[in-house]
């Protein structure tokens, strides 16, 4: 690591440099609301890796620090996921990086209609009325005993603490990945369990099926269809402030709780829609159905997105968003699987391995532990609800060394206000990247030198 005498000389470069009007080795100028940003190389000998600011914040947390010793710099994480699967079925797992095609699915599997994922493992509904739990390597046979579901497993959602599951026929029970427990006589379906979702914020699942809508908080079943739906309610999503319900002949509604809007003249879908996924770091709804028709929805405006998934009629089956890589995968129609940003589509069709309609589709961190980042975790100095935190990104700037260890350490005007640890794992192979947060205070020192060093150790 660095000497004193180094560390002793550095604030005065930093503000030679400054008064030349450049900015040198991840330093910057910041005053209240209004931040420069950094940029160059960490500063004495780390040529490969790029340091950024990634903001500062007042936060809301007290946190113990992670990642301020060389021992928790190697703590790993739970790899996340998307897990693709189609009606042969076939099924694949992705990292954002790598697609993993050799998953061998056992021999009673039906093909694959619903995916869900809890953060310890998957739950797979199939064809042949069958569930299984897969934890990332091994598949286990969970399905209930007594009563059976009597149809194909056509939806499937996690919860506060258990699932729901529900079949073609109405068959709808809970399982809270020990036991099950049949709530059919009480949910009262008239017709199928079409979709099933839970939303954190609402605080209940909402449940379609064939020209009905229900709400279930735990206990509770309250019937809430919106008067005049006519249609099999294929695709259910909620983010917090309204529900998105969409249909089998292009109808979508929008509930908040209490009031439906019928936003289908607006919304402009010709035929079935299939499956709604909302993403919140866009402020984006995602639509998509039958020959391959797809929307983003702000709230106000509908968008064709369907240049970029493709003209050639090819469905459009299911979404998932991930937050950790920041966009949306889709599947559809003869193993079709992109990727969505928001603006640019990317076809990992040939990757993803599948040749029939992708049907299902989940985002979990689920399975071995891996780093994609650069971090060993995330790491980040105690913090005290009410202070700023300083946020640093750190970034290989091409080929990610292997297995190396950096010290990042902030100062303001020569103090050193902390350091932490990363780990690179060279994978990916290129631009590790993670945040270092740096607790700086009650209030953000005026006209102060930020000085960001990173150093191997």
């Amino acid at each position: 690591m660095k000497s004193s005498t180094a560390y002793r000389i550095f604030p005065l470069l930093v503000v030679f440099l400054f008064v030349a009007g450049s900015t040198y080795a991840g330093s910057t100028t910041v005053t209240l609301n209004s931040y420069s940003g950094l940029s160059g190389e960490a500063f004495n000998g780390a040529p490969d890796i790029d340091t950024r600011f990634g903001g500062i914040w007042q936060t809301s947390e007290t946190t113990s620090a992670q990642g301020d010793t060389l021992a928790t710099a190697y703590t790993l994480v739970p790899g996340e996921y998307f897990l693709v699967a189609d009606l042969v079925p076939g099924i694949s797992k992705f990292d954002g990086t790598t697609w993993q095609t050799s998953i061998t699915p056992p021999p009673s599997m039906g093909g694959i209609q619903a995916i869900g994922g809890n953060g310890s493992y998957w739950l797979i509904g199939d064809l042949n009325k069958l569930v299984w739990k897969y934890d990332g390597t091994s598949f286990t046979d969970v399905s209930p005993t007594s009563p059976i579901f009597n149809d194909v497993i056509k939806d499937l959602d996690w919860g506060p603490d258990y699932w729901l599951v529900g079949d073609a026929a109405g068959s709808i029970q809970k399982y809270d990945g020990t036991s099950w427990m049949d709530l059919t006589a009480s949910a009262g379906l008239a017709k199928g369990v079409d979709s099933i979702k839970w939303d954190d914020t609402f605080g209940y699942w909402v449940i379609g099926s064939e020209k009905q809508v229900k709400k279930f908080d735990g206990s509770t079943w309250t019937d809430i269809t919106s008067p005049g739906m006519e249609e099999i309610v294929n695709a259910v999503e909620g983010n917090g402030t309204y529900w998105l319900i969409g249909g089998s002949t292009g109808g979508i509604q929008r509930y908040d709780g209490s009031t439906w809007t019928d936003l289908t003249s607006q919304a402009g879908f010709p035929d079935s829609i299939h499956d709604i996924e909302w993403s919140g770091p866009l402020g984006l709804w995602l639509v998509g159905g039958k020959t391959g028709t797809i929307k983003t929805y702000d709230g106000s405006v509908w968008t064709d997105e369907a240049t970029g998934w493709g003209t050639d009629g090819f469905d459009v089956w299911s979404i998932a968003w991930s937050e950790d890589l920041n966009y949306w995968l889709v599947g559809g129609t003869g193993g079709r699987v992109k990727s969505f940003d928001g603006t640019s589509w990317i076809d990992r069709t040939s990757s993803a391995g599948l040749t029939d309609q992708v049907k299902g589709l989940s985002f979990s961190p689920v399975g071995p532990s891996v780093r994609r980042q650069l971090l060993n975790p995330n790491p980040h100095t105690a913090t005290t609800s009410g202070n700023y935190v300083y946020e640093i990104e750190v970034r290989a700037t091409s080929t990610s060394p292997a297995s190396t260890t950096y010290s990042v350490n902030l100062s303001v005007d020569g103090t050193l206000i902390g350091t932490l640890y990363v780990k690179t794992d060279a994978n990916p192979a290129s631009t590790e990247v993670s945040f270092a947060q740096f607790d700086i205070g009650a209030s953000i020192p005026q006209n102060a030198l930020f000085f960001v060093d990173v150093e191997p150790v």
